[in-house]
């Protein structure tokens, strides 16, 4: 079902068991990549016809889709050809997928591309492992026949790719070393936890962008963190209430904010805490506390340029952007930076201007290598 398609790594789902320990649950939910795997889709042979003519024979516009995980690539089409080659020199496309575990498996599929309708698939190749794809023994190059089969299990052609697993390390490559073929030469690891010090009539909820070169990742939207409150001392707040005490005198007593103990009696149910004035005070602070400091705890995973090698990729760009996604605050973090920062990791908070609030986060940088 739905839960199955989406519970594919890298997506993890992390319970905090403990929110006094020192775990970070948004750590263990996005985890690094161990490596990456750079596929190079070369040519087709003999795929089944899908196109009707009538001057000449029948065709297709084939085009391949290729799923590592949670992680979709789509090659161009080729234009009428049962006999696809891919790349300007026919030397192929390629494509880095990160590759987060050595059992995961990789899928293939051949679309005929359609203008007037949907496309209609060719073959498929599914539950293609790493160890037909790579020689764990080398990082050369190594070219893979796989024979495709339509919905009906029929043969439908052959897709030729060929495959190497790149490391991912702190030593950057010497300028002199060859290129690495694809579109990407390392991977930055953009974690973002929350924003603080926004005003109050910031639109939220908010997604930061993060832009290096031409590659660009985008959180999902915001979100409201309330204050832990363990069971228990939620349940003393609740009987001091019920037998009347005040809430500012509770909150006192037990070291919590007023806006805490009325949202306690405000789900506890008590009476008086029903009325519209108190839930619509409570309802105003967590809009105040939405609005001045939103949380995102998400990290994006991007495969990027060689920050050593490319002039355009000198820095990250991180953009905060409001519910109507205008750009309402920036930072820009030099690579220059992170390249000094200890284990290429920088972590700490991100002046974004020109609100003057700060980004809490962590940027970490690794480097592909054979």
């Amino acid at each position: 079902g739905a839960i199955s398609r989406f519970m594919v790594l890298p997506h993890r789902i992390a319970v905090d068991l403990n929110a006094e320990d020192d775990t970070d649950s948004t750590d263990i939910k996005y985890q690094d990549p161990i490596g990456v795997l750079q596929l190079t889709v070369l040519r087709a042979q003999g795929l089944t016809a899908c196109d009707m003519s009538l001057f000449g024979d029948r065709s297709s516009d084939p085009y391949v889709v290729v799923t590592l995980g949670a992680t979709r690539w789509v090659s161009p089409t080729i234009s009428h050809s049962l006999n696809p080659v891919w790349g300007e020199d026919g030397k192929g496309i390629t494509v880095d997928l990160p590759l987060h575990s050595a059992s995961q498996d990789v899928k293939f599929e051949v679309y005929d591309a359609d203008v007037a309708s949907s496309d209609d698939l060719i073959g498929t190749k599914s539950h293609v492992e790493l160890t037909q794809l790579i020689d764990n023994d080398s990082a050369a190059w190594r070219q893979v026949p796989l024979r495709l089969a339509d919905p009906s299990d029929k043969s439908a052609g052959t897709l030729f790719v060929s495959a190497r697993l790149l490391q991912l390390t702190q030593i950057p490559r010497p300028l002199t070393s060859p290129p690495l073929s694809g579109p990407a030469g390392a991977y930055l690891a953009v974690k973002v936890m929350e924003v603080k010090g926004l005003p109050s009539t910031a639109l939220y909820p908010f997604k930061v962008r993060v832009t290096v070169g031409d590659v660009v990742g985008t959180t999902h939207g915001s979100f409201h963190k309330q204050h832990h409150i363990s069971y228990a001392l939620e349940n003393i707040c609740a009987e001091q209430l019920q037998k009347g005490i005040p809430p500012k005198s509770v909150a006192n007593a037990l070291g919590l904010s007023v806006n805490d103990v009325e949202s306690i009696g405000v789900k506890s149910g008590k009476p008086e805490f029903s009325h519209h004035n108190v839930k619509m005070a409570v309802q105003r602070a967590v809009a105040v506390r939405e609005a001045t400091n939103p949380h995102f705890e998400e990290t994006l995973q991007m495969l990027i340029p060689d920050p050593s090698a490319r002039e355009e990729s000198s820095y990250v760009r991180l953009e905060l952007l409001d519910k109507k996604a205008n750009v309402i605050s920036g930072a820009e973090v030099a690579f220059a930076e992170i390249l000094k920062a200890k284990e290429l990791t920088l972590a700490g908070r991100m002046l974004l201007q020109p609100l003057g609030a700060d980004l809490v986060g962590r940027l970490r940088l690794r480097f592909m290598s054979l």
